[in-house]
């Protein structure tokens, strides 16, 4: 009875955390949308890219989850955890990609348009 409480609490955990995950990502592609595009556009293509990114990611790893691994788990049991491991690294990497894109957006919003980076060592 316990297994199968922790697993009912382990799966509502995950759907929560994807959900939650998944509304800042859509969030931040209506925010890039509807606020950042028409006063910057040059600005908000990296919002919107990166935002894409990491929706992507996060709707794929349920459907790993939910229909590769069992498969898998069934094909190669001895490996299940190596390949979760890989395939949860390599998500990771995804997502810093979509992160970093998304803080090009951002340097990009705190300069000028059109304008070169400034020298932060100087005022004004």
């Amino acid at each position: 009875m316990m297994g199968s409480s922790t697993n009912l609490l382990t799966t509502l955990s995950s759907a929560v955390g994807t959900l939650l995950a998944l509304a800042i990502e859509i969030g931040l592609l209506v925010i890039a949308l509807a606020i950042v595009k028409p006063r910057r556009p040059d600005a908000a293509m990296p919002f919107v890219i990166g935002a894409a990114v990491n929706a992507i990611a996060t709707l794929m790893w349920p459907l790993l989850t939910s229909f590769v691994f069992p498969f898998l788990r069934t094909e190669a049991s001895g490996s299940i955890s190596a390949v979760y491991a890989v395939f949860g690294l390599f998500f990771s990497l995804i997502r810093t990609v979509g992160w970093g894109i998304v803080l090009f957006g951002v340097v990009k919003l705190a300069n000028p348009p059109g304008g070169g980076q400034r020298d932060p060592t100087r005022y004004g």
